[in-house]
């Protein structure tokens, strides 16, 4: 019998008016009109309902049936459902019920509900208990309910702008600021309100359970069970910290622990630096202080005031006992200067800009318009420029002049070029450039245009990895995507989106526009009109933006005629160019060039391992490098005699060749080419030489051979690597780069393993037989070889691997497994640590803690011209990270060893001219040009140009002071090379160099950093076997030697007491002398010239000033102590009374940032010094180790120059840094009045505020009265004044430390001559 179906929805319980009683008996009569019945939400719960534990969420809350209806269904069934209700916060009518009762808003008459209904609810809960003796108890319901009001923020704003110029009125204002914000939270608002801000900044559910403690009298809050700690008292003291942090329990995992306090916590700048320091003590991951900016809008609250520190606490794990497979999260450090002013460069660039968008509508194309559709308008957002060319040009010139660039004489378009060298994290400046703009300016639309798959995938990836690093930073959260051709709705969406959005394109999807007899066809679809994007192609879309366009690696980007097209198909704002190797150079803003990058220690250096290195260029050489059977001729490496001198060369040999002939080498003699195949030659008619192998004098290897033994050497550098990092918990990764992919996996063979896979499993297993080290690492790792390597290779869609060109759809199975292992690979509980990967798969990734490149060439496979070796050793460039993800920049550790079967000098060769080309320039010769675009900024804000005359005045001196060895090169006779005694020089003291004349004094600062620069190269070591050092055990066991180290030994902490009344009167003298005038850059003057030779320069060749100009209108001032606070770890109180207290405050309406740099500069100099002069050290119970060989001797690398010292040593031998530690030590080792004598290891680190100091030695001297115990430190002069200011501070920290815990010992520093250092004693 067939039924109507009935809906629930009449039942009589649910269409009633219950809902009015049920309020009534609640609230009483009146109160609330029209709820909905309890009875009709609980149907509804249950009906959609499917988990005990959801959460219902009730947008339109009214009376808070919702919560009412919950709680009953809980206390039904037991369940732990949950209720989020919203509602505004609406006002009942004068004369109502509700008023009359005290409610005044709907939300007050929900929240009386909400806690009159649980408590009713409890009550029938505990009678019905006791009503019946066989039911089982009930858990106790939950009613506890948490009430929040949006708002920006709890804490005071600053947004202030003048509209002055009168220094005394814009003073008055910024006082009476100051004291606005100087009590963090808005009237009104309570420590709570804060707590919870901080939650939601940090990533915290509301819903965390939150308990108030007290410490010492003092409130603490303890969330999440201890997750986080947080108190806002006052006065806290070391005492209250070292408790707040036992709350932390033992099952939160590393880096989820934090503590926070606000400004007003610190009695003191005493207190808060030594607090500060003791938390970093507890291996504090991170410190920040942040912006206190939650908000529910788009845009934040960008003025809010930083007030809350926050420390997250993190322990080391070594070794991961969970067989779980685990990601390491790389924890990325926003505070690198080098990367801070790679943004700023970008930033100023619009300075004037102000914040302002674009809108515009988007209506349907005619071929997608309907005739309903004729009023259909979308409106879309971009952006817009606020300033003139002109003042882009004034700001470029600015930046360009304080980096020390050539400066640009026109600006026809803003098309800028951004160098950073490979591994020096290019794509998070970038992105972090991006972020600041948006912030800044309101730029929303940005799009990265990128050369192929590789680089696409790999910038996707690092924007999902960054988005919730940048949202701690910035409180913004950006949209990104990747442009997909079968997505167009995305472009749309980017177009509409009046939030931050970025795309990420390959050039080759937009390269092909509408240009031939049949442009369907041959058309990009970006430019086709499409229903997805209104009917409009989406290229238009995307011009309405007007977007920010960034190039990744733009010398493979644009490089042709249609790309330049595309590019500008975009209709960009502005475009900026980021890459290391860049060809043609537009506007640069900013340079980090290669040499740079690898003596900032930016990067790993390189060292080589060259197999069959064969030095005898006299004896038989035959490498086989190509053959050619139709032109019967073969190309083969050879020793070559050429008027009477060796060398090794290639050369093309005809069939039937003698080769004693054609090498001019009598050792070829009976040698004759007899024949020439496809993949081989054959000598004498019977010895047959494949491409790639090798014959000597002494015998004939394969070129399997030669691969063999490349694997094993990589294989022995990967183990020795992994066990002197064991203890800072480093995972090794190693990478073979192969040509051919069947020689790692061979479909043919029942493995499946290519020739290469099993030479490595074979010569692995061999080496953990050798090796007892070896073989804990391989049990420690799971002990099966198989699962330590891994391929990393194209697949077709059957999932089969092959070989590949790197950019083709096959590509992207790679890349995407390149990407998300990338975490996983880092952490100990992934195996697999060697991993093969294609040649061509070698841009648009990398891992940091890739420390061994092999590349496996295959002699059949014709090597690609376009594969350069920096891009191949570009994959392990990057600086090595922890289990934690936190950088590792411990001395010796950041090498990359590159396996390669060329000699040491062809591969530095080959490197060496890569960077001449790519640098664009004789970067390890020094001319005038080097110095002419030095700058300063002068006290009164006029940046000066040392110019060409000063700098070959400058170049001249270098020359006379033999600094330089002048050399005509190139045809510049004002050219030369970088001396030893100026290499010496620039250790000590870079600033001896720069002439004694008041007209260059002004540039002291940018010289030394010069001809630091200048002085240094890259050097790439070759690579060297271990040696023995043995511990001599004489010394080991002597009196004096114990004496010694007992001394020694013993750790401290330091605190500060500095006096911070006579530092801020200091400040206030220091800065009543700042000078910041009005500033304008305009080289367009007629005292300044320009031309291709000289570059920048001026008629006097000393001085260029700048004419300046009124500024009108209102001045937009920053948040100049949240600034200086950042800058200087200082009490806001305190900052606020120095600024306060000065005359020059007013000063700031006409350069703000400047006066902002002038001030933290001004205070950081002062500070450095009172921190130093009030210092106190305290000696600790926990000691140094000394780092000495187990069972008497171990073996060790020295990449450097080592010490033999055999007599008066701990050891026998040890690596030194310079050749004057060399000559100390032999002066030492040899000395009758020296006992005994140390290096001090690395880890032997003396904290002081300025960072920690190694001190170089520790020397026993006999015959000294009361002075027997030494720590020296050498240097390249014995005058302490000739050091630079932050090594005599250190110094100087050195010997409060050593006067704390042992008196009798002697800091003796610097010290240049051992024989003269010891006469004097």
């Amino acid at each position: 019998m067939t039924q109507t179906p009935k809906t629930v929805w009449f039942n009589k319980n649910i269409l009633s008016n219950k809902g009015s009683s049920e309020v009534q008996n609640i609230l009483g009569k009146g109160i609330f009109n029209f709820p909905k019945p309890l009875h009709l939400i609980k149907s509804i719960l249950n009906i959609g309902i499917t988990s005990e534990s959801h959460i219902i969420l009730d947008f339109f809350s009214g009376s808070a049936t919702t919560a009412h209806a919950v709680m009953e269904l809980n206390a039904e069934d037991d369940g732990c459902r949950k209720y989020i209700c919203v509602q505004l916060p609406e006002k009942n009518p004068d004369n109502s019920e509700a008023q009359k009762a005290g409610y005044k808003t709907i939300t007050e008459i929900a929240k009386e509900r909400i806690r009159r209904a649980g408590k009713k609810i409890l009550e029938e809960q505990k009678n019905k208990k006791q009503g019946d003796l066989f039911t089982e108890p009930a858990k106790k319901l939950d009613i506890g309910f948490k009430v929040f009001k949006l708002d920006r923020s709890n804490v005071a704003d600053w947004d202030l702008e003048l509209n002055t110029t009168n220094e005394r009125d814009a003073k008055e204002t910024l006082t009476l600021e100051f004291n606005k914000v100087l009590n963090i939270l808005k009237e009104g608002r309570t420590e709570l309100d804060l707590l919870y801000e901080v939650m939601l900044k940090l990533g915290l559910q509301l819903t965390t359970k939150v308990e108030e403690k007290e410490i010492n009298g003092k409130k603490v809050y303890v969330v999440g069970h201890g997750a986080m700690v947080a108190s806002f008292a006052k006065d806290l003291t070391y005492s209250d910290i070292t408790k707040m942090l036992e709350y932390k329990p033992d099952y939160v995992q590393p880096g989820e622990f934090k503590v926070v306090f606000s400004d007003e916590s610190f009695a003191s700048n005493n207190d808060k630096v030594n607090i500060g320091w003791f938390i970093k003590k507890q291996k504090a991951k991170d410190i920040k202080i942040f912006r206190l900016s939650i908000s529910f809008t788009q845009m934040g609250n960008e003025h809010a005031t930083n007030i809350v520190y926050f420390y997250e606490l993190v322990r080391t794990s070594l070794q991961n006992n969970n067989n779980m497979t685990k990601e390491t999260k790389i924890i990325f450090n926003p505070n690198l200067e080098y990367q801070k002013e790679a943004v700023r460069s970008a930033i100023n660039l619009f300075n004037g800009q102000q914040k302002s968008s674009s809108p515009f509508t988007i209506s349907k194309g005619e071929k997608f318009m309907g005739h309903d559709d004729e009023a259909t308008i979308v409106l879309g957002e971009g952006n817009r420029l606020t300033i003139s060319e002109n003042k882009i040009l004034d700001n470029l010139r600015a930046v360009q002049m304080e980096r020390g660039l050539d400066v640009s004489e026109n600006l026809s378009f803003p098309d800028f070029t951004i160098e950073m060298e490979t591994g020096t994290g290019k794509t998070y400046v970038y992105l972090k450039t991006i972020l600041n703009l948006y912030k800044e300016y309101n730029f929303k639309k940005f799009v990265i245009v990128v050369p192929n798959k590789a680089i696409r995938e790999g910038v996707n990836a690092s924007l999902n990895d960054l988005k919730e690093h940048f949202h701690s930073l910035y409180g913004i959260k950006y949209a990104h995507f990747v442009y997909d051709s079968s997505q167009l709705q995305q472009v749309r969406d980017f177009a509409m989106s009046n939030t931050i959005q970025i795309m990420i394109i390959n050039i080759a999807a937009f390269n092909r526009a509408f240009k031939g007899d049949n442009p369907e066809d041959k058309a990009n679809v970006i430019y086709r009109e499409s229903e997805k994007c209104n009917g409009k192609a989406p290229i238009t879309l995307l011009q309405e933006t007007n977007p920010i366009v960034i190039i990744d690696e733009p010398q493979s980007v644009d490089n042709t005629e249609k790309a330049k097209e595309a590019i500008n198909a975009l209709s960009p704002l502005s475009i900026f160019r980021y890459s290391a190797t860049h060809r043609t150079i537009t506007h640069p803003i900013y340079k980090l060039g290669a040499v740079d990058a690898y003596n900032q220690e930016l990067v790993k250096q390189i060292e080589v391992l060259s197999i069959f290195e064969d030095r005898d260029l006299n004896g038989v050489y035959i490498k086989v490098l190509d053959t050619n059977p139709s032109k019967r001729e073969a190309e083969l490496e050879l020793n070559i005699i050429n008027k009477g001198k060796s060398s090794r060369s290639s050369k093309k040999v005809k069939y039937n060749s003698l080769l004693h002939e054609v090498t001019g080498n009598p050792e070829y003699l009976g040698l004759r080419l007899t024949n020439i195949d496809d993949n081989c030659i054959e000598l004498n008619g019977h010895e047959r030489i494949n491409i790639g192998s090798v014959k000597t004098s002494r015998s004939l290897y394969s070129d399997d051979e030669l691969k063999r033994m490349m694997i094993r050497e990589t294989i022995k550098v990967h183990l020795e690597k992994q066990i002197s990092v064991l203890d800072k918990g480093i995972k090794v990764l190693s990478l073979f780069f192969i040509d051919k992919v069947s020689n790692y996996r061979n479909y043919d063979s029942e493995d499946e393993r290519g020739k290469y896979a099993v030479m490595f499993e074979e010569e692995f297993l061999k080496l953990t037989q050798e090796n007892m080290f070896y073989r804990k690492l391989f049990s420690m790792w799971g002990g099966n070889v198989s699962k330590l390597h891994d391929g990393y290779f194209s697949a077709d869609k059957k999932g089969r691997i092959k070989d590949t060109k790197g950019d083709t759809e096959d590509d992207n199975s790679a890349y995407q497994k390149i990407m998300q292992k990338k975490g996983i690979l880092l952490n100990e509980s992934e195996p697999c640590r060697f991993i093969f990967s294609h040649s061509a798969l070698r841009e648009g990734w990398d891992n940091p803690n890739v420390f061994q490149i092999c590349m496996l060439k295959d002699p059949q496979v014709k090597p690609d011209k376009n594969i350069r070796l920096r891009q191949e050793i570009g994959r392990g460039l990057r600086i090595a990270v922890n289990q934690d993800g936190q950088r590792v920049h411990t001395k010796g550790v950041n090498i990359l060893t590159v396996t390669a079967n060329e000699t040491f000098n062809d591969f530095v060769s080959r490197f060496q001219t890569e960077l001449r080309e790519d640098e664009g320039e004789m970067f390890d010769v020094i001319t005038p040009d080097k110095f002419r675009n030095l700058t300063y900024l002068a006290d009164n804000g006029v940046r000066h140009v040392l110019g060409k005359e000063l700098a070959e005045r400058l170049f001249k001196h270098l020359v006379s002071n033999k600094y330089v060895e002048k050399e005509k090169i190139k045809g510049n006779a004002l050219a030369g090379k970088p001396t030893e005694k100026l290499r010496d020089t620039v250790k000590v003291n870079p600033e001896m160099v720069v002439p004694d004349d008041d007209v260059f004094k002004p540039y002291i600062e940018v010289i030394s950093k010069r001809v630091t620069e200048l002085a240094t190269k890259i050097t790439i070591n070759k690579h060297k076997p271990k040696r023995l050092v043995k511990l001599n055990k004489h010394v080991a066991a002597s009196e004096e030697f114990k004496a010694l180290w007992d001394r020694i030994k013993y750790k401290s902490v330091y605190s500060v007491d500095f006096n911070v009344e006579q530092f801020k009167t200091k400040c206030v003298e220091a800065l009543n002398e700042l000078q910041v005038g009005r500033i304008v850059y305009n080289i367009e003057k007629a005292t300044v010239v320009i031309d291709s030779d000289s570059g920048v320069g001026d008629k006097d060749g000393v001085l260029s000033d700048f004419s300046e100009i009124s500024y009108t209108g209102k001045i937009r001032i920053p948040d100049i102590i949240r600034y200086l606070q950042n800058e200087t770890g200082l009490k806001r109180q305190t900052l606020i009374e120095i600024l306060t207290q000065t005359t020059t405050l007013g000063k700031i309406i006409y350069n703000p940032q400047l006066y902002m740099e002038l001030v933290r500069d001004t205070i950081k100099r002062m500070m450095q010094h009172e921190l130093v002069a009030g210092l106190k050290y305290t000696k600790l119970d926990d000691e140094f180790v000394m780092e000495l060989p187990a069972n008497g001797e171990m073996e060790q690398f020295f990449s450097s120059l080592v010490a033999e010292t055999p007599n008066k040593s701990i050891v026998d031998c040890f690596a030194v840094d310079s050749k004057e530690e060399l000559e100390f030590a032999k002066t030492l080792d040899n000395n009758e009045r020296v006992s005994c004598f140390m290096k001090l290891p690395n880890s032997f680190k003396i904290d002081t505020p300025l960072g920690t100091y190694n001190p170089d030695w520790a020397v026993y001297v006999k015959g000294v009265e009361n002075k027997i115990y030494f720590i020296v430190e050498t240097k390249g002069t014995d005058i302490f004044s000739e050091l630079r200011p932050a090594e005599q501070d250190k110094i100087r920290c050195a010997k409060k430390h050593f006067e704390a815990i042992a008196p009798e010992v002697v800091v003796s520093a610097p010290v240049k001559d051992g024989k003269k250092w010891l006469n004097s004693l």
